[in-house]
């Protein structure tokens, strides 16, 4: 693993780094609320449990995973080697669609549904965070 640079370790916050997403997704929230009060249409907003819509944070995620890997490595904190990330990422998001498609083909209601995604999620995030060294100690 690279070391850390100095400068880049006082440059790295943990409310800076999380700042633009944080308002990106406010901004995408608020813009669906504003849809869903005046009923645009279904492909854009979707009122819906669990209902799918263009306009949701759900897209936000691999843009955002990106944004994040990208500050970590410029802070240098970066693997050392970009194979087992990539297979541990690939393996979450995998395991994440196979158990939105049982959710899907199986007609779920909504608690076995919401129990379900929580913890197909659980196990992604375990297998997401196995990915990346440790977090820097000082964000």
């Amino acid at each position: 693993m690279q070391q850390p640079r100095a400068s880049s370790l006082s440059t790295l916050r943990v409310v800076a780094i999380p700042a633009i997403p944080a308002f990106v997704s406010l901004g995408v929230t608020l813009l669906r609320l504003v849809g869903e009060l005046r009923d645009w249409p279904k492909p854009l907003v979707n009122n819906d449990v669990c209902g799918k819509a263009i306009l949701g944070v759900v897209w936000l995620v691999p843009i955002f995973g990106i944004y994040f890997a990208v500050k970590l490595f410029h802070a240098g904190h970066a693997p050392q080697r970009f194979a087992r990330p990539m297979l541990l990422a690939v393996s979450a998001l995998a395991l994440k669609l196979a158990g939105t498609f049982v959710m899907e083909s199986q007609e779920m209601t909504y608690i076995p549904r919401l129990s379900t995604n929580f913890i197909v999620t659980l196990i992604g995030l375990v297998l997401s965070a196995k990915a990346w060294p440790s977090p820097p100690k000082r964000c």
